[in-house]
This record gives structure tokens, sequence and C-alpha cells, in this order.
């Protein structure tokens, strides 16, 4: 036999208002600063922070054909880029690290475990179109460097990724 459970708030009659639930405490403050300007206009892009260093890879930029000063900000196209801004020092800009390896693409998905960015697939505008490929990024100490990974059994882009403890999940 099923009873019905008490209203969260208890018996309500027409006779008597219902209360209000109490507010809900702040659970968090953003204290919102401009930072430093991309190096280029792109939209798209995956990354996480690694270490202390806010890491941006790939992207896409739509760009605009003869608008002076402005082909190096805004080229055309899908991107290799990676730029990283030490989160220590933002006033010293973003810092060019080394080219993503694979295919240049938007969409991918990235994560850091273990201060190594993961990234996997993405996509772009020809063959194969979408992605299974991986790559490792990390620092040493003399740099940056990338390490391929296993593939994805499918392609993927633009999917859900989280970590829980040292394990990525793809969605």
């Amino acid at each position: 036999k099923l009873t019905p459970a008490e209203p969260p708030l208890g018996k309500v009659s027409a006779a008597e208002p219902a209360t209000s639930p109490p507010p809900m405490p702040q659970s968090l403050v953003i204290d919102w600063k401009p930072g430093p300007n991309l190096p280029q206009g792109f939209q798209d892009s995956q990354g996480d922070i690694v270490g202390e260093t806010l890491v941006s890879v790939g992207g896409f930029c739509s760009g605009e054909k003869g608008v002076p000063g402005k082909p190096q900000t805004y080229p055309r196209g899908f991107l290799k880029k990676v730029w990283g801004l030490d989160l220590k020092a933002p006033t010293s800009g973003w810092q060019e690290l080394p080219e993503f390896p694979g295919d240049a693409r938007q969409g991918m998905q990235a994560i850091c475990v273990d201060d190594q960015l993961y990234c996997w697939g993405g996509f772009s505008y020809s063959k194969p179109y979408c992605y299974t490929d991986g790559y490792r990024l990390s620092r040493t100490a003399t740099g940056w460097k990338w390490e391929t990974l296993p593939e994805l059994p499918w392609p993927l882009t633009a999917a859900g990724i989280c970590r829980i403890g040292k394990k990525i999940y793809l969605t």
C-alpha cells in the first residue's frame, strides 16, 4: 500500500497562505575583469587550464578579405594555432605554443588531467569532416610538447567531456 508523502511545506489550506522557501545562500561571486586581447580572432576553440596556463587549441575564424590591417588578426579558416596565457602574469599576454599536430579544426573535446591537456575529435569542412584522433599537450622542463593518443572508436565533435579523478568521460 502506498501512502502519499507530506508536502515539503506541510499542509496548506485555503485559509492559510503558502510560505515561500528561504532564499538560497549566495554560493558564487564573480569579479569580472578584462584580460589581454587574444592574438587573433577565432571561435569554437577548446582548452583548459594546464598548471598556471590557460590554453586555447584550434578553432575557426570566419575572417574578412580586404579589411585593411586585419589579414593577420582574422585569417579565414580552421586553425592549428595553440595559445597560452600565464595566469600568474596575464599582462605578459598570450604566447604562441607548439601548433596542434592534427588537421586544423574546430569543435574538439579537451580536458586537463594531471597538468596535461587531452584533446580528441573536432570537425572541418574537408575529409574526413569529423575526427577520431587524439593528442596530449604537456609542459616539460624544455617547453611544451604534443603526443599522439589512441583514437576514439567513432568520430566525435562538440561532445560533452568531464573527468572524475583521473578518468575522462566523453558523451
